[in-house]
């Protein structure tokens, strides 16, 4: 049985493959992306956050790309990072656990609207002043 958890914006499954969790890892990743390419073009100002935002986004998919590349977590043969891992199911599982925890923390970043809009930023300062007083 295969079990799911619901993620924005889509799901997270828990007993798949190192390999299948990559996959979705990587289109989480770029999602967020395209996400932060749509939202750039829609802000008038510019600013250094949303820039610094991208380019996080930007390293942060290169370098997964990289870890995934170099242990072979894409791979669905023997050299993949699954079958070296097969008697090993406390790594296996960990390595699952860590990449859902990356897929979470992709599928948060995309909804997040205060690297985008410095206007957001601003409302919320003076909400949580107001409420404080």
């Amino acid at each position: 049985m295969t079990l799911f958890i619901s993620l924005l914006p889509g799901y997270f499954v828990v007993n798949m493959s190192i390999a299948d969790n990559v996959s979705s890892c990587m289109g989480a990743f770029r999602n967020l992306k395209g996400a932060c390419l749509e939202r750039d073009t829609d802000i008038d100002e510019k600013n250094e956050a949303n820039r610094a935002f991208s380019k996080m986004v930007n390293d942060s998919f290169e370098r997964f790309q990289l870890w995934s590349s170099n242990l072979g977590a894409h791979r669905r043969d023997k050299t993949s990072l699954d079958h070296r891992l097969w008697e090993a199911s406390h790594l296996q599982d960990q390595v699952l656990e860590y990449l859902k925890d990356l897929h979470q923390g992709l599928a948060d970043g995309e909804s997040l609207e205060i690297f985008y809009k410095p206007q957001a930023i601003n409302k919320n300062a003076q909400q949580s002043l107001s409420s404080t007083e």
